[in-house]
């Protein structure tokens, strides 16, 4: 709307300039600054209803100077602050033609289908048609609205091609592990935060220039930044296939050189994401997407554990949920193949949980004291998708050498899914599985704790399977594998809140960079026991 004596008024026409930063680039224009002369010719137009709108993903556009930049500005009106410079529009309009979402009106089958996936997301750019019989119309061009105009014969493989090569800046496959594009990957199916030292925002706004990373809120002078990965089920798959050919998420994350601007979770949450989302990977080989929660177990668990499981009792049981867990989880499936964080704690309500499995997101927990860091929504494979449908896999991290290979009854309490408020009431209670991942602990092994002495009669509040995962090795995770050094690589870094002391310092041979790491060890006095020289 444009105000003028008469009231407000539309625009009739829109001047869309994309990729605006070149306007300012004084390199190709001999000193000049085209932005600055086009403004001014904008601004004797301003009574006309023309809007002009710039639009860029490069960092830094001309952000609002400083007092002493805004006197040197070639504007008098500017230089005298007659005229403001407005802080850059950071929202764009997400999930615009996403299929309607309600309780009770879509499957788990249906969910998986790509024509779902696809139509999640955010506008991609702005083109124009041109007719010589009607007046220019413009398109915001979306996954979705891409996807509907391909050939039906090959719209799958297309849309996954053209997804990747958005989240690679233009390539066909990632460069190499430690390129911008792996990281890209990474953190649309893990999500990223970087760390709030004064290079990070540099990483951060070239994975958001380049590489389809969301741009919350910034300070004029980029200052403060706020990015994220959004969650884009179409990027994440997409990610997953570029990565399954250039190896796998763990390894890329723990050998990438921006790893030390990367928060890493401090109980170990970021290494047991990677451990579960391996599994599922490893699970959806044969199968596109969706995966049976038995299949996923079975991926997660070394072989002989697992054949222990199917056929276990559960450890505690509502009335009529007494059985084998291959007969209680036969009809349950899971999609997942991306992670959103959640910072209240209802979101794991089961009247939220089941909208996790409609864009194939696990959970990660960021709120303190709900006793579970990871969700693993599943739910009924042929029933509709509901609070009444759905349950959970509950995961608690521990990275503390407190928790061994043995079973502390308390970290299972303080997981009871009517205590975190899963489920509201006890009737309501699916059976679920609750799993502690003790990473710190020297010996490893899967238990299972003994089953309760009850009698015949007794029935529980809840019914849950429960698993203690001790140790970070192949005897505890089945697919952990050759990946044993990237992971513990990752869960010794996860511990310390800076990366000082493993700096690859540019242009120094291998034995100064150690002596100098070495060195700032010795200056951060007893704050850790590790005087080992850099690898």
């Amino acid at each position: 709307m444009l105000d003028s004596r008469k009231g407000p008024r539309r625009p009739l026409v829109v001047l869309a300039f994309d990729e605006s930063q070149v306007l300012t680039d004084t390199s190709k224009n001999s000193g000049r600054i085209l932005f600055f002369e086009l403004r001014r010719t904008l601004r004797e137009l301003v009574y006309l209803a023309i809007f002009s709108l710039f639009l860029s993903t490069a960092g830094i556009f001309l952000p609002r100077p400083s007092p002493s930049e805004i006197r040197s500005d070639p504007s008098t009106r500017v230089a005298k602050v007659d005229l403001v410079l407005l802080d850059p529009i950071l929202e764009i309009s997400f999930d615009d033609l996403a299929f309607p979402v309600e309780e009770n009106t879509v499957t788990l089958d249906r969910v998986v289908q790509i024509d779902w996936i696809c139509h999640f997301g955010r506008p991609l750019y702005v083109y124009f048609e041109y007719s010589f019989k009607r007046p220019p119309t413009s398109h915001l061009c979306r996954f979705g609205s891409h996807y509907d105009g391909l050939p039906m014969h090959r719209n799958e493989d297309a849309i996954l091609q053209f997804a990747k090569t958005k989240l690679v800046d233009n390539k066909s496959k990632l460069a190499d592990a430690g390129s911008p594009g792996s990281l890209a990957c990474l953190s649309v199916r893990f999500p990223l935060e970087f760390n709030a030292d004064e290079s990070a925002p540099g990483v951060a706004l070239k994975q958001v220039e380049r590489h389809m990373r969301l741009c919350l809120g910034v300070t004029a002078e980029l200052e403060n930044l706020v990015t994220l990965a959004g969650s884009e089920p179409l990027l994440a798959e997409a990610a997953f296939d570029l990565m399954r050919l250039e190896g796998n998420p763990v390894r890329h994350l723990a050998n990438h050189p921006d790893l030390h601007y990367i928060n890493r979770g401090r109980q170990g949450e970021l290494v047991a994401a990677l451990i579960v989302m391996q599994a599922r990977d490893a699970a959806v080989v044969e199968q596109r997407r969706l995966v049976s929660v038995s299949d996923f177990m079975e991926a997660l668990l070394p072989r002989s554990r697992f054949q222990t499981l199917r056929t276990s009792m559960p450890r505690y049981w509502r009335e009529g949920q007494r059985a084998e867990f291959q007969d209680i989880f036969k009809d349950y499936g899971m999609w997942f193949n991306h992670v959103i964080k959640v910072e209240t704690g209802n979101m794991i309500e089961a009247e939220n949980l089941w909208k996790f499995i409609t864009r194939g997101a696990m959970v990660m927990c960021t709120v303190t004291g709900i006793g579970v860091d990871i969700v693993l929504p599943a739910c009924l494979r042929h029933a509709n998708l509901s609070r009444d449908s759905v349950t959970a896999i509950l995961i608690q991290v521990r990275n503390a050498e407190e928790f061994q290979c043995s079973i502390d009854e308390r970290l299972f309490d303080a997981m009871s899914p009517l205590q975190i408020g899963l489920f509201s009431k006890a009737e309501q209670s699916r059976p679920v599985i609750r799993i502690v991942f003790a990473l710190a602990s020297e010996k490893a092994g899967v238990l299972f704790p003994d089953p309760l002495e009850r009698e015949d009669d007794h029935a529980d509040e809840f019914t849950s399977f429960d698993i203690w995962c001790a140790g970070l090795s192949a005897d505890t995770f089945r697919f952990i594998g050759d990946d044993l050094a990237p992971y513990k690589k990752l869960l010794d870094r996860s511990l310390r809140p800076h990366d000082a002391f493993e700096f690859k310092d540019a242009g120094l041979d291998k034995e100064t960079k150690a002596a100098r790491g070495n060195q700032r060890r010795r200056m951060a006095v007893l704050t850790t026991d590790d005087s080992g020289a850099d690898d």
